[in-house]
C-alpha cells in the first residue's frame, strides 16, 4: 500500500509539472473510493465517469464491492464522453474507454 501511495504521489508531481494536456489511462489498481483516486481526481477529470460504468475488476472476492480500478483521467479543460468498459479475454479486468479531446469553442 505504501509503495502504491508513493507511486500516486510521484504521478501527481509529474502531472503538476506538465504544461501540455495529460491523459492517464490504464490499470491503476486504484479503487474510485480511495484517497489516491481523490488525489488524482483533484488534478484530473475522470473521463470514464462521463457515463455510469460498471466495475472493472472481475475477481470474485471483490465483486460485492463493485471495484472500478481501471481509469482514464484527462486534464481539466478537456472534454470527455462515451465512458465505457469492454471485455478483455483472458484478463481479470475489463478494459476502459472514453472519447477525450479539446472542448469545442
Amino acid at each position: 500500500m505504501r509503495a502504491h501511495a508513493r507511486a500516486i504521489d510521484r504521478l501527481l508531481v509529474a502531472i503538476a509539472k506538465e504544461e501540455l494536456p495529460v491523459v492517464l489511462a490504464g490499470d491503476l489498481n486504484l479503487v474510485d473510493r480511495a484517497s489516491g483516486y481523490r488525489k488524482l481526481s483533484s488534478l484530473l477529470d475522470d473521463a470514464v465517469r462521463s457515463d455510469w460504468v460498471r466495475p472493472t475488476a472481475l475477481r470474485p472476492i471483490g465483486l460485492p464491492f463493485l471495484p472500478r480500478i481501471d481509469h482514464v483521467f484527462v486534464s481539466s479543460g478537456w472534454c470527455s464522453g462515451d465512458g465505457d468498459i469492454f471485455p478483455l479475454p483472458g484478463s481479470d479486468h475489463r478494459g476502459v474507454a472514453a472519447t477525450v479531446g479539446r472542448c469545442p469553442g
